[in-house]
């Protein structure tokens, strides 16, 4: 099946409610490794790459290999460049054939995320490619306190919040802050449902 656009995969996924599942790769291996998962599974995918991970391998040769393999893929493959330092990343993770983008400015202010993401949607707008903007806390295994819990004051994600952002933005994918840990498999912690469903209803 060839190379699909982000936005085509997720919209149909949506309609028809069910998950794909996204993947950082940092390597060839990683990529067999969705891709022999996925294809198992006849299910579609989108392999990520994310500039987090840049240390672990260069990003041009990587992604000529993502290619691949999504384009002679037997099941639906997306590519998404996750979680940019900057508008000029996006700009190059375009040009190198990403289908979707992120921008990570979640740790800014409320303001200042939307204006960087405002200027990543217009810019990845023109190009066709949509971009998933970043409202909310994720902890991780670093913010784990000395009692072994999380902050209680973590400030999750609201239904007027995503509401605003989504519209002053333009984005086409939200991550929303449910209560969901990062790097934490011994974690016990409860997701918010009902929060997510009310962000959902809000914005579809």
């Amino acid at each position: 099946m060839p190379l699909v656009h982000m936005k085509d995969l997720l919209s149909h996924a949506y309609a028809h409610g069910y998950a794909v599942g996204a993947f950082d790769v940092v390597s060839l291996e990683f990529v067999e490794g969705v891709m022999a998962a996925a294809e198992r599974s006849r299910a579609p995918v989108i392999l990520s790459l994310a500039e987090s991970h840049l240390e672990h391998y260069d990003f041009e040769l990587l992604m000529s290999g993502v290619e691949a393999a999504a384009r002679r893929s037997a099941v639906p493959v997306a590519l998404h460049f996750d979680r940019g330092a900057n508008l000029e990343a996006a700009v190059r993770a375009i040009r190198l054939g990403c289908n979707g983008v992120m921008v990570d400015a979640s740790q800014s202010t409320f303001s200042d995320n939307l204006t960087h993401t405002k200027t990543v949607v217009d810019m990845a707008h023109a190009c066709g490619v949509p971009v998933e903007g970043d409202l909310g806390y994720i902890p991780d295994a670093a913010d784990i306190t000395p009692q072994g819990g999380y902050p209680a004051t973590a400030p999750y994600t609201t239904v007027a919040e995503a509401k605003g952002f989504v519209e002053r933005t333009g984005v086409d994918f939200l991550v929303v802050s449910i209560r969901a840990e990062q790097s934490c498999p011994n974690s016990k912690a409860k997701l918010d449902i009902q929060r997510l469903r009310s962000i959902n209803q809000a914005l579809g």
